[in-house]
């Protein structure tokens, strides 16, 4: 006995397809527009009511994830603020949280202070 095999390719795990989802989204708009029950919505349209049921809880999940990036680039800088500069040669201490100290001396290489301030 030969297997069955779907027309439909698979897709893998946890790939969206945007434009079922696009679709589902004017469905779910249009029903909550119409004044009509999702039932006799979907039956006017010839739509799986579980589907369109399915569909709806999936994008209410979706619209409340959130995002893996930010809206906003984050600046990984923070601002300082020199409370005094001693006219010794120890340079510059700033004492950063978790006790970590970033030591500038006369004799540190500068490009690399540069280049972290790009």
């Amino acid at each position: 006995m030969q297997e069955k095999r779907s027309a439909k390719p698979v897709r893998a795990k946890g790939k969206r397809d945007l434009g079922k989802e696009r679709l589902w989204r004017k469905h779910i708009t249009a029903q909550a527009a119409s004044g009509l029950s999702a039932r006799q919505f979907c039956q006017g349209r010839g739509l799986n009511v579980n589907t369109f049921y399915w569909w709806r809880h999936e994008i209410t999940r979706r619209d409340r994830e959130v995002p893996m990036t930010p809206a906003t680039p984050v600046n990984p800088f923070v601002p300082i603020r020199v409370v005094a500069l001693p006219q010794t040669d120890m340079g510059l201490e700033v004492l950063l949280p978790g006790n970590a100290v970033i030591k500038v001396t006369e004799d540190s290489p500068l490009t690399q202070l540069e280049i972290g301030a790009q």
